[in-house]
């Protein structure tokens, strides 16, 4: 497991981009936002309200796209 990063590490930032199956069409936007948020960034709570608590987000492996944005410390 590596170490949490810590200001002045050196950094690189990529832009990702993928798609994402959303396998429930009841949800509204928010709580699509909410959903990724809670599985992409891994932070933060998803209510049990939420018609997607129970799925994992669907990644179209062929939408994956990545660009460097650029390099430099930690700030």
């Amino acid at each position: 497991m590596s170490e949490p990063l810590k200001q002045g590490d050196r950094v690189i930032l990529a832009r990702v981009t993928l798609n994402v199956i959303i396998p429930n069409g009841r949800a509204t936007e928010q709580q699509i936002s909410d959903w990724l948020r809670f599985h992409l960034s891994q932070s933060g709570m998803l209510r049990n309200t939420n018609p997607l608590i129970d799925q994992e987000p669907e990644v179209i492996a062929s939408s994956i796209t990545w660009d460097i944005e650029r390099a430099g410390t930690l700030g």
